[in-house]
């Protein structure tokens, strides 16, 4: 008699088993991934910048500043990003070539040298 339980509770727990299997194939937990919608494309809006120049007058002289475009680097060093050659001049005259920034201080400088 205690084997015939035993029996019946196996064929009911394989039942059981049976019958939650064909279930998760006929209706599966998971989203079929095929009615999933495509990823839109991200698209950037980029604004024009020029080279973005700006002289401060400063105690030690005239400071300068400008951007590097990203077309521009080839790599970078110990002092800033590297890759163009910027030529500084003032009153038409070569006054430093600048390497290794975006930025230099001219102590000469005065502020009848900055011009709009």
């Amino acid at each position: 008699m205690l084997k015939r339980k035993s029996t019946k509770k196996r064929t009911a727990f394989k039942a059981t088993l049976l019958l939650l299997l064909v279930t998760i194939l006929i209706f599966p937990v998971f989203p079929v991934m095929a009615d999933t919608p495509e990823p839109k494309a991200i698209s950037y809006e980029f604004e024009y910048l020029d080279r973005g120049l700006i002289a401060a007058k400063v105690n030690s002289g005239v400071f300068l500043s400008w951007r590097f475009f990203k077309e521009e680097v080839t790599g970078y060093s110990d002092t800033g990003l590297t890759g163009a050659v910027f030529n500084v001049y003032r009153d038409n005259a070569l006054i430093a070539t600048v390497t290794d920034s975006t930025n230099y201080l001219d102590p000469d400088g005065t502020i009848n040298n900055i011009k709009p």
